[in-house]
């Protein structure tokens, strides 16, 4: 149906770089934060596509790789959910690289390959401000009553963000870490416990390296 909302949601789907790249010529802070709030709506319902779009608008009205990276850094939500968060916490969308597990690569890519590593992971580390859970605590959370195949999507995730350099030691507002929290849950996988426990003595890219080097099937 037409009205009020229905160009807030009409962008998710065809044709939305090229509605971009008219905004972004006319600019204006207002266009920007719409932008922000597209990108973010996209990452909490799985839509990588669309992501990938709104991302690839940026390019294509003259944004370098480290302005688009920054653009990606800066749409966070009051709560101070970045587009990570919202991805690793709504789970939401197809699986692979069609529902969140897309967004997340879209977010480590495009912030991985337009700043430096420090930059990047400050960002990959920030917390949420209501219980300071970062991106890899809440990927942590339980796959209970999730679709098939939604343990094999999160071991996915955390090995990505492990790679790019997720702290496995940091600790949310109670003191847990995404192990220990991930530990702590009914359903835990002992693959995933494991490589918890080695990113958190070790780090998370050593300790990727070494899951690779044993079973580089499993991954």
């Amino acid at each position: 149906p037409r009205g009020p909302q229905s160009g807030l949601r009409r962008p998710v789907a065809a044709g939305v770089a090229t509605r971009w790249v008219f905004l972004s010529v006319a600019g204006g802070a207002a266009v920007m934060d719409v932008w922000d709030n597209l990108l973010l709506s996209c990452a909490s319902r799985g839509a990588a596509a669309v992501a990938k779009r709104l991302v690839d608008s940026r390019a294509a009205a003259g944004s370098s790789a480290h302005e688009t990276a920054r653009l990606v850094m800066r749409a966070v939500r009051e709560d101070g959910m970045t587009v990570l968060m919202e991805a690793c916490d709504s789970r939401a969308g197809g699986p692979g690289a069609d529902g969140w597990l897309g967004v997340v690569r879209l977010c480590l890519s495009v912030v991985g390959g337009g700043l430096d590593e420090a930059a990047g992971r400050r960002w990959l580390n920030r917390k949420q401000e209501d219980g300071g859970q970062t991106a890899l605590h809440l990927v942590c959370a339980g796959t209970t009553g999730r679709p098939r195949g939604a343990f094999e999507q999160q071991f996915a995730a955390v090995i990505a963000l492990l790679a790019y350099g997720a702290d496995a030691a940091a600790v949310d507002d109670e003191g847990w870490t995404a192990g220990a929290e991930y530990a702590d849950r009914g359903a835990a996988k002992p693959q995933l416990t494991a490589l918890l426990r080695s990113a958190e003595a070790l780090g998370g890219p050593e300790a990727v390296r070494r899951l690779i080097a044993r079973a580089p099937r499993t991954v």
